[in-house]
């Protein structure tokens, strides 16, 4: 009998949003055990290598406290570290927008029902898989003409670019008097449509799953009250599909600071393991790390405060 009422009252304490709260943290707990056992030990030898001088010897490596220097050099003494840093944000800043309008759009047209959507939405997520980081670092270390051959294929779609240059749009634009700053944020855009979609696969699927989870009955309402689509879009659609949005941004924010083309990447890989100066690369990648870090925490902290969460 005490049994019964220990799991009555138990049952009682666990309200639904402590079964939501224990289900989010069942649903981590596979990635919270993976960087406990792989990652954190890694995490914390960075930290104590960006500190020091990292020496290789034949019975192991020998590390010197050297305080801070390491994060000195890499804004004093590196002219390259500053400047490939700068670039990465840059790009990430002007492309992010754009990747994000794109996918949304483009998940709204490939959500409607016609012959052939299956065969659209493989060619969206085609070059997702041929610009992977996996499928380049393979390429790169097949090498002969099977890379060759793929390069070609891949810069097919950037030919298409000099027919939409060719309009002189930018001309265009300039004669009608717009800032050089509006010019270059409209042909940015069009200059790197290739990239822009190649890096949008994954966010037009997420989109796509977030559209396909809105209740029909939402829109049927909607439409028996006399609204638009115009007006649906903005007050059932664009809300219900919001909390999508921060997790594409987040996405396309980490994709592109860790992209494989990543010139602030690919510098520091090539600091430690090329020149094997270990403690300058690990400094480089915390200031690299920290920077991410930031301003993850600011977009979060912003979209999320414009968030709608359907209850």
């Amino acid at each position: 009998m005490a049994t019964k009422e220990k799991k009555k009252f138990l049952k009682g304490r666990l309200t639904l949003e402590t079964r939501k709260s224990l289900y989010g943290y069942i649903f981590i707990l596979p990635w919270v055990i993976g960087f406990l056992f792989f990652f954190l030990k890694p995490v914390i030898q960075t930290v104590q290598f960006s500190f020091s001088n990292l020496t290789v010897e034949p019975t192991g490596y020998v590390l010197e406290y050297i305080g801070i220097k390491n994060f000195r050099d890499a804004f004093l003494s590196d002219a390259n570290f500053p400047r490939y840093l700068t670039a990465s944000i840059r790009k990430m800043y002007t492309e992010t927008p754009v990747i994000l309008i794109f996918s949304f759009f483009a998940a709204l047209l490939i959500r409607q029902k016609f012959r052939g959507n299956a065969i659209i939405k493989t060619i969206f997520f085609l070059p997702v898989i041929m610009a992977s980081g996996t499928f380049m670092r393979m390429q790169a270390q097949a090498g002969g003409s099977n890379t060759r051959d793929i390069a070609a294929a891949m810069s097919e779609g950037m030919d298409a670019v000099p027919v939409l240059q060719s309009i002189r749009f930018q001309m265009i634009l300039e004669d009608a008097g717009f800032s050089p700053t509006f010019i270059s944020a409209l042909t940015t855009p069009i200059n790197n449509i290739f990239n822009i979609i190649s890096l949008s696969g994954i966010q037009i699927f997420i989109f796509l799953a977030g559209l396909h989870s809105i209740h029909p009955s939402l829109f049927e309402a909607c439409y028996i009250e006399g609204a638009t689509g115009w007006e649906t879009f903005w007050k059932i659609t664009f809300p219900m599909i919001s909390p999508l949005i921060l997790v594409n941004l987040i996405y396309t924010v980490i994709d592109s600071f860790t992209a494989y083309s990543n010139t602030t990447m690919t510098y520091i890989y090539n600091a430690a393991f090329g020149l094997f100066k270990f403690g300058f690369s690990s400094a480089m990648s915390l200031i690299y790390f920290v920077c991410i870090g930031g301003i993850l925490g600011v977009v979060g902290l912003i979209v999320s405060k414009r968030i709608f969460y359907y209850t």
